[in-house]
């Protein structure tokens, strides 16, 4: 707003600016064109534009949309489509003219890719006006700027703001552009954020925007369409009048409305009609636009460009999805919107309803009284706070104070979940057949059709398939699925992976569980972005991996073994190269562990694989030998490392156990006994070794000398001496056993040397590394206590004798140590 003249009370001053405010928007009413302004997804404004529609009945509707995406308007005004659907529109920098490979992508040979989602719902005003259009024979046109022309400014200031942070900031930033396909896309935002909301919401009592939203506009009866015009021309004048002209300028908003005004004035001038014949449906925002200024609109950017109409969900409209337009309640006003067509007379009751019954499905004991207690309260609240009718914040107020008796975070949490439940409803839309599909949608079908597999898709059923690799024909099959299940496609899964058994060929057999369900097309279009196909969709999801991934090894160990089970030889060709260099270059053991265990198991799919197995043996012997080298490195590595270092050894342990190479044998025993030697983490020090017994390298005995050093040292030590025994069953718990009896005479001597403290410490991990153990062990181990504690004739016995007193110790005891075994966050893992 404008500062007050020092000569002007602040009351003429107010009363000027709303003159000023009015006068703009009268002007805008006057005009031969007919502006409609509408909010996204509003069943009211929906009601009012159909209304208008059908009265004015012009001969050109422009609607606020990708102008690129005219051609789908058909496919949107079938009956045939069932909202909620959306126009889905990607964009391919091919030739790197934004000089973002490397940057919005994540690697130079890479193009950056971005998506757009712009969805409708019954209600939405854009899809409504398409419709009644239709209806009466009126032309519709989408005339907004598309949201790969948007892009030239977006990355301008992604890169101003990358070089305030730095580098790293960079890349993370430039991926949220793929994401959401564009920032701040609308100018509801604006609206919220300027001057004149935030006094009107401040005197109002708003909370938030959708509130303010349903008070002044969604449930106020409107005499007729012009009456909202005017008043919803007025609001969006004053907002924009008190919004930074350079928040706007930087939110693009400009160079839309450019783009907007050059796209309207091109179709009146090539079609012949009339300024008067044109009604122009876009947000109030918009309808302000600069109609004298100068500077071009934005030039759109070359590259590959797809549009098509796909299914859509109630859920991603929402905004809780993070859908930045989005809807509160889809659901909600769903009801809104039928009960304004006639269909719902009482929609707030059926929805209050809804969510009982929701909760109670839940198990909240509601009942119809609750029910009737809301609709009384929520009409209450509504009047208190000067509204006609309930809005959904009523609702919800009067919901959580009849029935939720206490926090409602806590005790209110399954009614919360209940109101977010039939707020957002279930709802998946459906897409008119013929519409144009997406080249990887079509690839899918095609293999699904050449593979033989239409049974699969034919109805939504869960399928099991049993493939032998063998078979030519199953071969294929079995790739197809490893290429939809690595790029994500929730159609199939495996249920259970080959086994190394080559006389009976089950490490040639595969068994696959599949189900086509609508959740097939929508994550393939998402997929899109990736390329035409399925193999193009999983070369370029595996390049980008190891892009983001260089010099890590297991990583890309793990890409090679699935480039094989996907069959893509050529691009396997190029791996082995980028594996070879990562071994050779990573430093680090877990990742080095992690290529041992993808190449062990490239090594046994390698017999019925176009691979040269002499080359895999190179890469796991060197990988191997690597990794014993980094094995010093573990020797102070923090706990949250544990589990990852533990399945690291046991991987070499394996490789040393059922090869044969006495020189990977003895350089194995080397590296494990000196990172023993050199580390004082009590559970390091307890896997190393356990490793070296259970292996043969380290006598049973070590094992007890270790633990019979703690018994020897200070309380403080000794309260260690748990971790160490956890890091020897972690690893170790056949050959431990064989030398059951000594391990548990000196656990004995532990324990007894052991003060109340130390022993109190101890115990969460020496209960937790009993865990690991089999059962029989855990007998074993009891039976030897028993024995040492002249209980060998234990099995007659039928009852042991204690007092109460002793009874209640050992209760008690024994939920101090659960209780300290919940802190404990390794036990967990």
């Amino acid at each position: 707003m404008a500062k007050a003249s020092p000569t002007k009370t602040p009351r003429d001053q107010v009363a000027e600016e709303v003159a000023s405010i009015a006068e703009r928007a009268q002007a805008i009413l006057d005009e031969p064109w007919y502006w409609f302004p509408v909010r996204h997804h509003s069943a009211a404004v929906a009601k009012l534009l159909e209304t208008a529609i059908r009265t004015r009945r012009p001969r050109r509707i422009f609607v606020e949309g990708p102008s690129d995406a005219n051609h789908l308007i058909p496919f949107l005004a079938s009956r045939q489509t069932r909202p909620p659907v959306a126009i889905y529109s990607c964009f391919s920098d091919d030739d790197n003219s934004f000089q973002l490979a490397g940057i919005a992508s994540p690697s130079e040979d890479i193009p950056p890719r971005w998506a757009c989602w712009y969805p409708f719902i019954d209600y939405s005003p854009e899809l409504v006006a398409i419709r009644t259009a239709q209806e009466i024979g009126t032309e519709v046109r989408f005339f907004d700027l598309p949201h790969y022309g948007r892009l030239d400014r977006e990355v301008q200031q992604l890169l101003h703001e990358s070089d305030e942070r730095g580098e790293e900031d960079d890349k993370s930033d430039s991926n949220a552009i793929d994401e959401s396909g564009s920032r701040n896309w609308h100018t509801e935002k604006l609206i919220a954020e300027s001057d004149f909301y935030q006094s009107l919401a401040a005197a109002g009592g708003y909370k938030s925007w959708d509130e303010g939203w349903d008070t002044l506009f969604e449930f106020r009866a409107f005499a007729d369409p012009e009456e909202y015009r005017r008043e919803m021309l007025a609001f969006c004048g004053a907002a924009r009048l008190s919004c930074a002209a350079q928040r706007i300028a930087e939110d693009g908003t400009l160079d839309r409305e450019r783009f907007m005004l050059n796209f309207i004035r091109q179709e009146i001038a090539e079609s012949g009609i009339r300024d008067d014949e044109v009604m122009i449906v876009c947000g109030g925002f918009h309808a302000f636009l600069n109609r004298d200024d100068p500077e071009p609109p934005p030039t759109i950017p070359s590259g590959t460009r797809y549009t098509t109409v796909v299914p859509y969900s109630t859920f991603r409209i929402a905004d809780l999805s993070g859908y930045g337009a989005g809807n509160r309640a889809p659901q909600f006003y769903q009801l809104h919107w039928e009960s304004l067509s006639g269909n719902e007379p009482h929609p707030r009751n059926r929805y209050v309803v809804s969510v009982l019954q929701e909760a109670r499905n839940m198990g909240e004991p509601l009942s119809a009284a609750d029910a009737i207690s809301v609709a009384q309260h929520a009409r209450m609240l509504a009047a208190l706070r000067g509204r006609d009718v309930p809005i959904l914040d009523d609702l919800h107020d009067a919901l959580f104070t009849c029935c939720c008796k206490g926090d409602p975070h806590e005790q209110g949490a399954r009614l919360g979940r209940a109101i977010d439940a039939v707020n957002i409803g279930n709802r998946v839309g459906k897409v008119m057949s013929g519409v144009p599909r997406l080249p990887i949608v079509d690839d899918f079908y095609n293999q699904i059709e050449r593979l033989e597999l239409g049974r699969l898709v034919a109805r939504e059923k869960r399928e099991r398939l049993e493939l032998d690799k063998r078979q030519i024909a199953d071969f294929q099959t079995a790739a197809f699925f490893h290429r939809l299940r690595f790029i994500e496609i929730p159609f199939c899964q495996m249920e259970a992976t080959p086994q190394s058994d080559f006389d009976t060929g089950l490490i040639f057999r595969e068994r696959w569980q599949t189900k086509w369900s609508p959740d097939v097309e929508a994550k393939l279009i998402e997929k899109n972005l990736l390329g035409d196909s399925i193999d193009a969709a999983a070369v370029n999801q595996m390049r980008e991996i190891i892009a983001e991934n260089h010099g890590q090894s297991g990583v890309i160990c793990g890409i090679l073994v699935d480039g094989t089970k996907m069959d893509l030889p050529h691009l396997v060709d190029q791996v082995v190269e980028l594996a070879v260099n990562a071994i050779d270059e990573d430093p680090r053991f877990e990742s080095l562990c992690r290529a041992v265990a993808e190449l062990s198991v490239l090594d046994r799919y390698a017999v019925h694989q176009a691979i040269k197995r002499e080359q895999i043996a190179r890469m796991l012997n060197r990988a191997f030998t690597r990794a014993c080298f980094a094995m010093i490195d573990i020797i102070a590595a923090p706990d949250d490392h544990f589990p990852h270092i533990v399945n690291g050894l046991t991987t070499l342990a394996e490789i040393v156990v059922k090869g044969d190479d006495p020189v990977q044998r003895q350089l194995f025993a080397h590296y494990v006994a000196s990172a023993s030697r050199e580390t004082t983490v009590p559970f390091l020090k307890g896997a190393l070794l356990g490793l070296a017994v259970e292996i043969q390298i380290e006598p049973q005995q070590t094992i007890t000398d270790e633990i019979l050093a703690y018994a020897r040292s200070s309380q403080d030590k000794m309260a260690l001496a748990g971790d160490f025994v956890h890091g020897v069953i972690s690893v170790s718990r056949v050959s431990i056993m064989g030398g059951s009896s000594s391990l548990v005479d000196a656990l004995d001597v532990l324990v007894r040397a052991a003060e109340w403290d130390a022993f109190i410490v101890m115990l969460p991990r020496l209960r937790a590394a009993m865990e690991l153990l089999h059962a029989h062990h855990r007998d074993s181990l009891a039976t030897r206590v028993a024995e040492l504690y002249g209980l060998a004739e234990a099995r007659t016995l039928q009852k042991l004798s204690i007092s109460v007193g002793e009874a209640a110790d050992i209760v008690r005891i024994d939920r101090e140590v659960a209780e300290i075994m919940q802190r404990w966050s390794i036990i967990d893992e």
